[in-house]
């Protein structure tokens, strides 16, 4: 599977890794079921792959402004949650096809956040036990590497 980079400017650099963390506002340690990519300015926000939009709102549990798009590739159900966007420059709406590089949307500061990034989580259907878990690429048992592009295409602060 090809993915689209979620954001495409100079000088995006991964923040937060997935996995566990001295969360940064709540000072305890904490699963961070996501990776946190940071940069300055106007920063677009692109869609993984093709799909549909879900949900785009805001949230009282810290994501601040936040969009849930839906994906189904190659029969395994994936949710990708783009959060802390910036409210104010929504680009999708609910129930709307995307394609893979649309711009969903930008990079913004809501919610629990000390500073402008995205927070890129992506969850698959676990059929055997019909729940939305994690993705965590290394485990061996998830079919499709996103978090692994993600470690690759950007760099750690």
């Amino acid at each position: 599977m090809n993915f689209f980079k979620p954001i495409n400017k100079d000088g995006t650099k991964q923040t937060s890794k997935f996995g566990y963390r001295m969360h940064p506002i709540l000072k305890k340690r904490k699963k961070h079921n996501g990776y946190d990519l940071a940069n300055s300015g106007e920063v677009e926000l692109h869609a993984i792959c093709n799909g549909n939009v879900s949900y785009n709102d805001t949230d009282n549990k810290g994501w601040g402004y936040y969009a849930r798009l839906y994906y189904v590739i190659e029969g395994i159900q994936f949710i990708a949650y783009y959060a802390h966007m910036d409210r104010n420059k929504k680009n999708i709406f609910n129930d709307r096809k995307i394609k893979k590089g649309d711009i969903i949307g930008y990079m913004g500061n809501t919610g629990e956040s000390k500073g402008q990034h995205l927070h890129l989580e992506i969850r698959f259907y676990d059929s055997d036990v019909k729940k939305w878990k994690a993705y965590d690429y290394r485990n061996p048992d998830h079919p499709y590497v996103i978090n692994y592009f993600v470690d690759n295409w950007y760099k750690e602060r």
